[in-house]
């Protein structure tokens, strides 16, 4: 019975600092909106790093990857988890940022920013709202487009919502 304790003890903790708390789709278009600049240099940075390193995935709580502080400094700035760099079909770069995710063995939400997507699930108001979403009980992706300015960079806030794995 002593054996159990400090098992649970550690799964309790590390759901505690797992746990993120979930922020609204406004968080995510005014996070957007108001770094801007930090999601260009980002996207050049992170782009250049794929293409020439190879790339693929980035995290800066990965003790076991090499660390660049510039990554990591517009990442936190962003509250991004991680990054997914590949080679778009059409676009020379697609990056995935995760900002959020909730559930277990592919069921829940994820929240992640990406850039240049090849066949985007376009953001319809009418039917994308999170209380709409929540009540529906079939799996729910989209993709909208974010902008400053009205200026479209290729930057997309995508939502994924599977109720059944």
């Amino acid at each position: 019975m002593t054996k159990l304790r400090p098992v649970t003890l550690m799964l309790l903790v590390l759901c505690l600092v797992s746990c993120s708390q979930k922020p609204t789709f406004s968080d995510i278009i005014h996070t957007y909106q108001g770094n801007s600049q930090a999601f260009r240099t980002l996207s050049s940075l992170a782009c250049r790093l794929g293409k020439s390193n190879n790339l693929n995935r980035y995290d800066p709580r990965d003790a076991t990857q090499g660390r660049i502080p510039k990554l990591d400094k517009l990442l936190a700035q962003i509250s991004a988890k991680n990054i997914v760099y590949r080679a778009g079909d059409k676009a020379q770069c697609t990056l995935a940022l995760q900002i959020y995710a909730q559930g277990f063995a592919g069921m829940g939400q994820t929240y992640a920013y990406r850039y240049q997507i090849d066949s985007p699930a376009l953001f319809d108001d009418a039917v994308h709202s999170y209380d709409n979403v929540a009540s529906m009980q079939e799996n729910i992706s989209f993709d909208m487009p974010l902008t400053v300015d009205e200026q479209f960079d290729g930057w997309y806030f995508s939502f994924i919502y599977n109720h059944d794995a």
